[in-house]
């Protein structure tokens, strides 16, 4: 018996939630690198035979064809512990040995995932598609609800209303980001997670840039709600497959500045902390009455810099011991003014010091001027920043 045909309906709906976000922890759980080897096979695991007991679903087994003529078969065990679901899986392959984590039980997990939450997709239209009249008593219970759509207006509108009360409850669904700086390039994905009754949030499963685009309901969370404008600004721009295609991780890390939702790709349990940076000058004795002038951020001098004619620039610097990122943006005008000290660095004798230091406190000032690139919407017009 196939898994399209599996009579789920002696789950409840809470079982089947419950269920859909075992196998999707098991299966995130994988590491990252078999993951992607395992996307390859997604479209060799076959139909899915389920496992019973006096008790109920116990797991699935199914086969994936992988290197050799006769398929792996991957047994997919579905167990309780403290009232919680718990998922794993094991291969016949050689790899996996019948222990270890291998591509076929990253595909078998995926598709068994991708399975379960259609059948869970198609029981929530049922129950919504019919409304009834709540009593009064329970309309008026629903005023939470109300304050999130007024907190969502007023977030879009760029203010924050004052708490009444103690700390928010936590969010049933949130996006965390995933920052990867091993690799040649900076990386971040979205990943979304759901909140368990029990407390706690499951691993989260991949989100695409444009299921973000379009789902509404995440904007609701600042920090998401900074990146898909941050999009949408590329998008009227460039239309929206450039948008997508031409927005630098280094953007989106601009816009993370102050998120709580930002951790390691390679540590998906550790906070990241991204701070904002701003470009400083600073002078250093050379020879006797003698001060070089240089730039700095994040306590690194601005060297090698690109050039780029008339474009600014994301300046992005790692500090993995304290487990933060300093993200900063370099207007085009301060991107020239290092180049040239980078080339020809300015020493000053004594004579020129009282101009220079007149000059500094400008400078600071200068650096301080666009926090951001500057933008334009067709539909406001704004000039690019002034202050400097």
């Amino acid at each position: 018996m196939s898994v399209d045909v599996l009579d789920l309906q002696e789950l409840e709906t809470e079982e089947l939630e419950s269920l859909v976000d075992a196998v999707l922890a098991a299966r995130d759980g994988i590491d990252v690198r078999i993951q992607q080897r395992g996307k390859r096979y997604r479209k060799a695991v076959g139909p899915f035979s389920p496992c019973a007991d006096a008790e109920g679903l116990v797991g699935f087994v199914v086969d994936v064809q992988g290197s050799q003529r006769r398929p792996y078969q991957v047994s997919i065990g579905v167990h309780r512990r403290r009232r919680q679901r718990v998922v794993d899986a094991v291969c016949s392959c050689p790899f996996s040995d019948g222990e270890d984590d291998c591509k076929h039980t990253w595909a078998a997990l995926d598709r068994l995932a991708g399975h379960l939450d259609r059948e869970l997709s198609a029981r929530r239209p049922s129950s919504a598609a019919r409304p009834r009249r709540q009593p009064a008593g329970k309309r008026t219970r629903d005023w939470e609800g109300g304050l999130q759509h007024l907190d969502r207006f007023l977030s879009e509108a760029g203010l924050q209303p004052t708490p009444g009360s103690d700390a928010p409850e936590e969010p049933s669904v949130r996006v965390v980001w995933r920052v990867n700086t091993r690799g040649q390039r900076l990386q971040i994905d979205a990943y979304e997670q759901t909140r368990r009754k029990q407390g706690g949030y499951t691993p989260g499963r991949h989100l695409s840039w444009e299921r973000l685009l379009r789902t509404e309901a995440l904007w609701e969370q600042p920090d998401v709600l900074a990146v898909v404008l941050a999009f949408k600004h590329r998008t009227y721009e460039l239309g929206m497959f450039w948008g997508l295609q031409r927005l630098d991780p280094s953007e989106i890390l601009l816009e993370l500045a102050g998120s709580p939702h930002v951790v390691w790709a390679d540590q998906v349990k550790q906070p990241v902390t991204v701070i904002r940076g701003e470009v400083e000058a600073r002078l250093a004795p050379r020879e006797p009455d003698l001060l070089e002038l240089a730039l700095f951020f994040a306590d690194r001098p601005l060297t090698h810099l690109p050039r780029r004619a008339g474009q600014g620039m994301v300046l992005v610097a790692e500090d993995r011991p304290t487990n933060s990122l300093t993200v900063g943006y370099l207007e085009p005008e301060v991107l020239e003014l290092a180049q040239r000290f980078e080339a020809s660095p300015p020493v000053f004798p004594p004579q020129a010091h009282p101009e220079l230091f007149a000059r500094l406190e400008l400078l600071e000032r200068a650096f301080r001027g666009c926090p951001r690139p500057p933008r334009a919407s067709p539909r406001t017009p704004t000039p690019g920043c002034t202050s400097c």
